[in-house]
């Protein structure tokens, strides 16, 4: 145990990972206590906020990350889709965030 974060109205344990990175734990007592869960909506907003926050227009993040047109971004920032895995990455580049940084989690009990 290195630290505790508070998230979700619990405190939650955090180890170091091998990049310096404060990583959850979502195991408690060999048992999953949270389950992660991306919310969609939010994350949607984060993606525009983070965008906005760089001076990017949809069109020009677009063109910056070759995709065929700006509906893509649009579904993101609605919430309608998520970005794949390596668009993740390369908006965590251009942002200079951390995947961890542009999603957004919600809590799903375990039942």
């Amino acid at each position: 145990k290195i630290g505790e974060v508070f998230c979700f109205n619990k405190t939650y344990t955090y180890h170091i990972n091998k990049t310096g990175d404060k990583c959850m734990s979502f195991i408690k007592d060999n048992k999953i206590d949270y389950f992660p869960v991306i919310d969609m909506i939010e994350t949607g907003k984060n993606i525009q906020q983070l965008r906005e926050n760089k001076g990017l227009s949809v069109k020009k993040l677009s063109e910056i990350m070759q995709l065929e047109s700006v509906q893509g971004i649009y579904r993101w920032q609605y919430g309608k889709t998520l970005p794949t895995l390596e668009n993740l990455y390369l908006l965590s580049e251009i942002f200079e965030k951390q995947i961890t940084e542009i999603l957004v989690l919600k809590e799903k009990n375990i039942s």
